[in-house]
């Protein structure tokens, strides 16, 4: 299974454009072929070569393409664009276009600028090679019925197995060209008729009935298009629209029933599906920090600041917490080479500015980003001149909504999790970076971490941290909070604490910032992880 996250917003592809979204109503989904990204189209989105278009129950898309073609999808279909090109100078247009489900209306328009046009649809049983100006095709599994949103037992969108189907041409003006890819034969649909075609081949030319021509054309094209993105006819129902694309169209080949529903869910937690070439389009997770203080060159260790709930890096104002409440900011909403920490309390000083912020990313896949950060400059209080001259962390990505949690609560059993641990332990040369990994054992019904398991360590310096069957629960949407026993360079220490949350549209990744500190002069280390879903374990 493909895993998949849908953006409420639009999305940009790598590719140059080659048409744009003319209208839409109901829930419709693109998926850009070049990236894996998805999101909800709105009117006046572009459209990119080989995107994947989506329409759910009572959806439908106009696409209008550079080459002044046309598309409206009806509901439960999808288009796969595979190539729109135009040759100016040799005055040629093209197109390749793939439909693997629903009903949908063709329009070829033949300009006067063209002297050669070529136009395909391919479906599963059939070719069209286009000479008409306007066709209507369905795809459809042999028997199959309509899939509604809210009934997970029914077939869905995105399968597109090797079982029957069928394709249904209707001619509404010109000659369309139809090749069945059974037998190889090819019939000539004219205006006023229709042909069968599926897995055995072609059946005859056939006059159209009146009656379902028109049927046709209401489905694909009347009933009024409404301008909205997630919102529009169904609106309502997001939260069921959310679990059909995660259990359907982030399926792509499966077949849903009551039974398997949540073997099929849980198969889109693994981390097998991330793709490590692509990052997070959101910064928004935690980051944190080991203050020291100087006072007549000496330093000393202040404390340590540490995000304690979700932090939107791409906004001003993302702060870390110190015991006490005092707060850090950091303001990288103009991008993380240009971040800046902008405010500092300590138990003496309160200081603003615009101190520089050095990111170094260690690490990325489909829905994270994590790294380390320094601000090695002088911030001068009235007694006492602070820096970030320890590593600082940070750890951000696509966090797992609300909604999606709300799915995953559905499933019953434990997931297993496992990664990377990075961390610091202050010094006062500038500290002793550590690495390791971390496990752990989650319950999406029960709302519990358990058995987190983190150690990192430093073999040059000899410095380590770790924690031992920390854990904790969920708190609000996925984010959690865990406590447990931890160790510096083997001696126990004051609590282990962490912040963190799940990643993904079905919490296939997981990350977050950590920090263990003595209460007496002991030690002092903070850091992050980041990990994946490694599928269903044993109970703790």
């Amino acid at each position: 299974m493909k895993s998949l996250q849908v953006k409420d917003y639009f999305i940009k592809a790598d590719g140059l454009p080659v048409g744009t979204i003319r209208k839409s109503s109901g829930h419709v989904v693109v998926v850009h072929g070049d990236t894996g990204k998805a999101c909800y189209v709105m009117t006046g989105d572009a459209v990119y070569q080989q995107d994947v278009f989506y329409t759910l129950k009572d959806s439908r898309c106009r696409i209008r393409f550079k080459t002044e073609d046309i598309i409206t999808m009806g509901e439960n279909g999808k288009i796969v664009v595979e190539e729109v090109s135009e040759d100016n100078a040799l005055k040629e247009k093209k197109s390749v276009i793939s439909m693997l489900k629903g009903k949908a209306m063709f329009y070829v328009v033949r300009l006067f600028k063209y002297k050669s046009i070529s136009a395909s649809v391919k479906t599963p049983t059939a070719v069209m090679g286009v000479r008409g100006t306007k066709f209507g095709v369905e795809v459809k599994k042999a028997g199959e019925k309509v899939a509604d949103l809210s009934d997970r037992s029914l077939i869905y969108l995105a399968e597109n197995g090797s079982d029957n189907f069928e394709t249904i041409i209707h001619g509404f003006d010109g000659v369309i060209d139809v090749t069945s890819n059974a037998d190889g034969s090819t019939n000539n649909v004219g205006a006023g008729e229709s042909l069968f075609v599926d897995n055995l081949g072609a059946g005859s030319v056939e006059p159209t009935d009146p009656n379902i021509a028109n049927q046709f054309i209401q489905q694909t094209e009347g009933g009024g298009f409404i301008v909205s993105g997630i919102s529009g006819s169904g609106a309502g129902d997001t939260g069921d629209v959310v679990e059909n694309i995660i259990t359907t169209v982030i399926a792509d080949l499966s077949v849903v029933s009551t039974d398997n529903y949540s073997e099929n869910l849980s198969q889109t937690l693994t981390g097998s599906a991330i793709d490590a070439a692509s990052g997070p389009v959101n910064k928004i997770g935690y980051f944190t920090a080991m203050l020291t203080d100087s006072v007549s060159s000496a330093q000393f260790y202040n404390s340590t600041y540490t995000s304690t709930s979700l932090q939107n890096l791409d906004n001003p104002g993302a702060e870390a917490v110190a015991p006490g409440n005092y707060v850090m900011k950091v303001d990288a909403s103009s991008g993380m080479t240009n971040a800046k920490l902008t405010n500092l309390e300590t138990y003496f000083d309160t200081i603003s500015g615009a101190y520089p912020v050095s990111f170094t990313e260690l690490g990325h896949n489909t829905y994270m980003e994590w790294g380390y950060w320094t601000q090695p400059e002088p911030m001068n209080g009235t007694d006492y001149t602070y820096y970030v001259d320890n590593r600082g962390y940070y750890m951000v990505g696509d966090p797992t909504s609300a909604t999606d949690m709300a799915v995953l609560q559905n499933l019953a059993g434990w997931y297993s999790y496992s990664g990377a641990a990075y961390g610091t332990s202050w010094t006062s040369t500038g500290g002793s970076n550590m690495t390791g990994s971390f496990d752990a054992k989650v319950s999406f019904m029960d709302g519990i971490v358990s058995n987190f398991n983190l150690s990192v360590s430093d073999p040059v310096n000899g410095h380590s941290a770790s924690v031992t069957n920390a854990g904790g629960d969920f708190t609000t949407g996925a984010q959690f909070e865990l406590n447990g026993p931890g160790q510096i360079d083997g001696q126990q220490q004051a609590n282990f604490t962490s912040s963190g949350s799940l990643y993904g549209p079905a919490g296939q990744a997981i990350g977050g910032a950590w920090s263990i500190n003595s209460v007496s002069a002991g030690g002092h280390a903070t850091g992050i992880y980041s990990g994946t879903n490694q599928g269903p374990t044993t109970a703790p």
